[in-house]
């Protein structure tokens, strides 16, 4: 007799190839070893068994089965050989793990388990509607859970699609988001237990955020950038009570972190329009890291990438050409003879387009003078920075005093007549 093993008793100690050659094949079963017997050592079996690792290295399993006899006959099988096993919620054993769940309907008086486990019936036909309940029943009677259903539909066999997507209001794309949420709640990934997690290690006074040592600060930072990345919805509470904002601005972000905050930004985009200023924000925030580290070229092309994502969404987006323009000049500052003047040609056009989008644009009109002024053309500069003047909310006389970009231009008595007409 034959003496057999749950995968669940046993711990992996390699993994087996067929293959003579010293090359990867593409899936690797794994050699087990009897946990209470350390002499017993057993090769898989070429099966679906085989290959799948569930016992030892899976943390949650998602087990689909049909609905004929043999389909159910093998996960029983299957199940009872890893050790997976109903147990019913009024026993009053602990829970399998520290995972609930978290799903619309009532949940599952039964639960599959020690590793925690999802019962699916797939493909389910939506006709023969007796029959198909009686199978759904033998299931039920045959692993001890009620599953879940993912019904068949036609348009599967004739094309590939993303069914959630490009049919969302059919009921099956709704039986795909119910899974999908199920498998979140399977892991804690699901928003609301994320929130709460959230909330459980956030001070409720925002005053005590900013006295967190940075160890602390990082790991509120992780989990709330973990929490957005899973949302991803903008209607939560998390993004409207502008935590983001307070974490940029109070905590001394790191710029790995703070790139990640303006990728959950754009994440959370509410439309297409708002998508792109996400975009051109972000741009904004690594032109002006670049220019804090003297016009650095690495930042400077990330900028130039950002603004190239806000534009590729719409196309007019002044601001974003703008930003665009002002990295095109500070990456010409570091050039000379032709490739300087074909960078400021180009940076030029870009904050030419962004003005004639919005003429009234008081950044792109004095980032025109800056342009100017880095060329030498002291007219130009001049001509623009009082149309700048004219229609910027406040000016300063203190924004060309300190700025030694204009340093070409300073002596000239246009613009010295011009600073002179200056506030401040």
């Amino acid at each position: 007799m034959t003496n057999t093993w749950p995968i669940s008793a046993l711990d992996v100690i390699g993994y087996f190839s067929l293959l003579e050659e010293k090359v990867l094949p593409r899936v690797l079963p794994p050699v087990y070893q009897v946990r209470e017997q350390h002499g017993i050592v057993l090769l898989p079996p070429y099966t679906e068994i085989g290959g799948l690792c569930v016992g030892p290295l899976a943390d949650r399993l998602v087990v689909l089965c049909g609905l004929n006899d043999q389909n159910v006959e093998g996960t029983r099988r299957f199940l009872d050989l890893i050790g997976i096993h109903p147990r019913s919620s009024d026993d009053q054993a602990e829970p399998w793990d520290d995972s609930v769940p978290a799903v619309d309907d009532e949940p599952s008086s039964t639960t599959l388990g020690p590793k925690p486990t999802l019962l699916i019936a797939s493909p389910v036909p939506s006709g023969e509607i007796e029959y198909k309940q009686q199978r759904m029943e033998c299931l039920e009677a045959a692993i001890g859970l009620e599953p879940l259903a993912l019904y068949y539909h036609p348009r599967l066999a004739l094309m590939e699609t993303v069914f959630i997507r490009d049919f969302p209001k059919e009921e099956l794309a709704n039986q795909y988001i119910a899974l999908g949420e199920r498998v979140m709640g399977m892991v804690s990934d699901m928003p609301e237990q994320l929130e709460s997690r959230f909330w459980q290690m956030l001070p409720t006074d925002t005053l005590k955020i900013e006295n967190r040592n940075s160890g602390d600060s990082m790991e509120v930072v992780t989990e709330l950038l973990a929490r957005a990345w899973v949302a991803s919805k903008p209607t939560l509470s998390l993004q409207s009570s502008g935590l983001l904002d307070l974490m940029y601005s109070r905590l001394g972000i790191a710029s790995e972190l703070e790139d990640r905050i303006a990728q959950v930004r754009v994440n959370l985009a509410t439309s297409f329009d708002d998508a792109a200023s996400r975009w051109a924000n972000w741009a904004g925030k690594l032109l002006r890291r670049a220019m804090n580290q003297g016009s650095n070229i690495e930042l400077l092309r990330q900028s130039l990438q950002k603004s190239s994502r806000a534009l590729a969404i719409k196309v007019d987006h002044h601001e974003a050409l703008n930003l665009w323009g002002a990295a095109l000049g500070a990456w010409a500052k570091q050039k000379s003879g032709p490739d300087a003047a074909r960078l400021f040609a180009e940076a030029d056009e870009k904050l030419d387009r962004s003005l004639a989008i919005k003429p009234d644009f008081h950044d792109a009109l004095f980032n025109r003078a800056w342009l100017k002024a880095l060329q030498g053309d002291a007219a130009g500069c001049v001509a623009l920075l009082r149309q700048w003047a004219s229609i910027a909310p406040s000016v300063s006389g203190r924004e060309l005093e300190g700025n030694a970009d204009f340093d070409r231009i300073r002596n000239d008595p246009a613009f010295l007549a011009f600073c002179e007409t200056l506030p401040g």
